[in-house]
């Protein structure tokens, strides 16, 4: 459970702040958003350590962020907040990925020997590979 402890106290000594004391199923919802939003810190430091990106990298990215989106907008488990929040996220990525990666990124993941075809059997890689494959033909 995430807990900021010099907040807690620094509220607890003040009278004026005592109503912003945070109760322990406020501290549940921060800690739900806080893993909602650390694939997106991670998949952000993975490319920003990289020295040449390459676009199979960037699609492997973009796929494990639709994964992680599909688990929230699926779970029952999850603030609704965090639910309609995914489903955005995910409109914006099916809106954005096709124009960002054409057929050279989704080749790039089939001929990349880290990938081969394991990125193939995901529903969104399959989808914008067909769509591309139309527009290109």
């Amino acid at each position: 459970m995430v807990t900021f402890q010099p907040l807690d106290e620094t509220v607890k000594r003040n009278a004026t702040l005592t109503g912003y004391l945070l109760l322990e199923s406020e501290w549940g919802l921060i800690q739900q958003f806080l893993d909602f939003l650390k694939p997106f810190y991670d998949m952000t430091l993975k490319i920003s350590n990289q020295d040449k990106p390459t676009l199979s990298l960037i699609a492997l990215i973009y796929q494990q962020l639709f994964s992680h989106l599909e688990s929230y907008k699926t779970s029952t488990s999850c603030h609704s907040d965090l639910k309609e929040t995914a489903e955005r996220a995910i409109e914006k990525l099916e809106k954005y990925y096709p124009t960002s990666d054409g057929l050279v990124c989704l080749m790039s993941l089939i001929l990349d020997p880290r990938c081969r075809l394991k990125w193939y059997v995901c529903r969104i890689f399959r989808q914008n590979y067909n769509n591309v494959k139309k527009e290109s033909y």
